[in-house]
């Protein structure tokens, strides 16, 4: 029996994955990581509550064999890109550092569509270096999940991603071939996902991602 370690339990991926893997018989054991209390309780479930820049204080508390990292914010709401970078960059590679024995475990972590070292997009340049600096740790397996457009109940609002989904609903029957890995995806979907690579699963069709 396995101890899973959730990053970013309350975002829209996380909370959705949080769920799951209380759930799943394979765990014994849950830890989330947030800055705030959770509304869940489960007895398979510890919260340690911490700032991400705060994670060494917790290094006992965070060991785990499976982790499934899902943070993210966006560059609105991190208002500078040194802020975005701590969140999408900075907190996964802090958390896996603590990681005792990773020849020995996993980390799946929730990259982005179009993530690469050379793209004209910061998110997308930030999101690329993550997935290296992850990949040179020395873990047993590395996986970065790369979903488009989310879709799904949001704790905050973001007016630009509520409007990104209405209008890519229409075009989604066209998105086929190779414009299917574009096409928005279930937050939910994504958790699912995640849950099966964990277990050496087959990922359901739709979702973009790669063994680092």
């Amino acid at each position: 029996m396995s101890i899973a370690l959730l990053l970013g339990p309350t975002g829209l991926v996380g909370s959705h994955l949080l769920h799951q893997l209380v759930d799943a018989p394979e765990y014994t054991r849950v830890i989330a990581l947030s800055r705030r209390p959770l509304d869940l309780k489960h007895e398979k479930l510890t919260v340690v509550i911490s700032e991400l820049k705060d994670v060494e204080r917790h290094r006992d508390e965070l060991q785990a064999n499976d982790i499934f990292c899902c943070l993210g914010t966006t560059i609105k709401a991190a208002q500078t890109k040194d802020a975005f970078r701590a969140v999408d960059h900075d907190a996964p590679l802090a958390v896996a550092r603590l990681q005792e024995d990773r020849l020995h475990k996993i980390f799946i972590v929730v990259s982005g569509l179009g993530a690469a070292p050379d793209s004209m997009f910061f998110y997308s340049r930030v999101k690329a270096e993550m997935e290296q600096d992850l990949a040179g740790l020395d873990f047993r397996h590395v996986f970065a999940v790369r979903p488009s457009l989310l879709l799904g109940q949001r704790r905050q609002l973001r007016p630009g991603e509520i409007l990104g989904e209405i209008g890519a609903l229409p075009f989604i029957p066209l998105m086929r071939g190779s414009w299917r890995r574009y096409r928005p995806i279930q937050a939910g979907t994504v958790a699912d996902n995640m849950l099966r690579i964990a277990r050496g699963q087959s990922v359901r069709e739709g979702m973009e991602w790669a063994k680092l």
